[in-house]
């Protein structure tokens, strides 16, 4: 009897480990795409200013 209840709370903790990596591998997609977002961003705003800056110095 021992045996079983064991095996069952084995398999429910196998169970609970795959479900926090599923929420895990969901987590670390969310923030690759955030990241490559955020880059992207970055690269917007690096020539945005630069061109602010060509802009301003042209008018002086």
């Amino acid at each position: 009897m021992a045996i079983f209840i064991g095996l069952i709370f084995i398999l429910y903790l196998r169970r609970r480990i795959q479900e926090q990596e599923k929420v895990i591998i969901e987590k670390e997609r969310y923030l690759e795409k955030s990241k490559k977002k955020y880059e992207s961003l970055l690269a917007i705003h690096a020539k945005l200013k630069k061109t602010d800056t060509s802009g301003d110095q042209s008018q002086k």
